[in-house]
């Protein structure tokens, strides 16, 4: 299985194939308006993704991602899409798994945060940072399954919040990266912990508490697939190692559904609770 993905922004021009998207193994994601914001889809022994807008990156089985980027993306933008977008797509590409979470590290473990996009999975995990947690994870949380423990693999990344919770925080948006790094080397893996607890949030209203509600392995199975990265589903014996996965992932670990408000003055109350029935008393990671 690949581990080691090297990353080069393409200097000269580069053939890139349209996306099909009536074949059965081409994967489309909308915006929540309906635009089509990505492409996912195998061209020979490659993959490629097309983001509008970006630009797109071809996948070898050997590791190596070139990125294309359109006339007037920015490098940091495309940096960021690769990191967000592109590198979780590739890992699900070759035969690993990741989940739509941020994360990080507490006493027992890695504890991460599934959600939609929106609902308040950075603003959290970056709520506990703040803390002393330290931060594992913003957006795709890579894993393996064990017969006695799943173990969360490190990835880079770089928290993204949005404008009304850098306003709470009172911190400024990170510098954009300028300059290409080519033959960037992610070797995936290098750094594990074994996952203690995975959160799946959805949004209260602002007249609803905060609730936290342990699920059992069988629910956590429902909950969790729908927030997992995924290649395509026209490969069947794909589809079925991946839900096997998570199975084995919803056998080894805690996992509890959370309600979080969008009143960010009552998030230190939901923290509390987090750090008592969650994170577990004691030091953080």
């Amino acid at each position: 299985m690949t581990s080691v993905l090297t990353l080069t922004v393409a200097s000269g021009p580069v053939s890139v194939p349209e996306p099909d998207v009536d074949a059965p193994d081409t994967h489309v994601w909308h915006a929540p308006d309906g635009r089509p914001i990505a492409y996912f889809h195998p061209v020979g022994g490659s993959y490629w993704a097309s983001l509008p807008g970006i630009g797109s990156y071809r996948v070898e089985p050997d590791g190596a991602v070139l990125a294309v980027p359109e006339p007037k993306a920015s490098y940091a933008l495309v940096l960021d899409a690769y990191r967000r977008t592109v590198l979780p797509q590739a890992l699900q590409f070759f035969g690993r798994e990741v989940l739509h979470a941020s994360a990080v590290v507490g006493s027992n473990g890695i504890v991460g945060f599934c959600a939609y996009s929106q609902t308040g999975k950075s603003t959290l995990a970056f709520a506990l940072a703040e803390r002393g947690y330290r931060p594992w994870a913003d957006d795709a949380l890579a894993f393996e399954t064990g017969a006695e423990a799943s173990e969360a693999l490190a990835l880079p990344f770089a928290v993204r919040l949005r404008p009304e919770s850098q306003e709470y925080f009172a911190v400024e948006p990170l510098p954009p990266e300028t300059e290409p790094q080519n033959g960037t080397v992610i070797t995936v893996g290098a750094e594990r912990h074994p996952i203690a607890a995975l959160c799946v949030l959805t949004r209260s209203t602002e007249d609803e508490p905060s609730t936290i509600e342990p699920l059992e392995a069988s629910e956590a199975v429902t909950a969790l697939l729908p927030h997992a990265y995924w290649s395509t589903l026209a490969d069947e014996p794909r589809k079925a190692r991946m839900v096997q996965t998570y199975l084995e992932l919803a056998n080894t670990i805690s996992t509890y559904a959370i309600t979080i408000s969008p009143v960010l003055d009552r998030l230190p109350a939901l923290l509390d609770e987090l750090e008592r029935t969650v994170l577990a008393p004691g030091q953080s990671g």
